[in-house]
């Protein structure tokens, strides 16, 4: 019926959505991981945040869609995570992987 169609499209959607949105962020996450890993101490530090941010993000996405899956009731929030909050992951990445020299440059009076 309609109801089987609308939920299919619904689950074909998300699932695009994932795929994609797992592909770009898994590319993100790995670059600014591997940077952290080989960074200077003080490069790192600088970078914790938002990388942790970023990772805090991406496993939200996965436990979220392990939930939907579970439980179809809990798709639409799975969805919003992935659709508004997920795509942060880069930036934060190419935040995470900046450097502390920004940090030093900044003269404090």
């Amino acid at each position: 019926g309609a109801a089987y169609t609308a939920a299919a499209i619904f689950w074909w959607r998300v699932r695009a959505s994932v795929t994609a949105a797992a592909a770009s962020e898994s590319r993100a996450s790995g670059t600014a991981t591997d940077w952290m890993a080989a960074a200077a101490q003080n490069d790192r530090f600088a970078g914790a945040s938002p990388y942790l941010r970023a990772f805090a993000l991406t496993l939200g996405g996965h436990y979220l869609l392990r939930g939907a899956l579970a439980d179809p009731a809990r798709a639409p929030l799975a969805d919003f995570h992935l659709r508004q909050l997920l795509p942060q992951v880069a930036a934060l990445g190419a935040a995470a992987t900046e450097g502390a020299a920004p940090l030093y440059a900044i003269e404090l009076a």
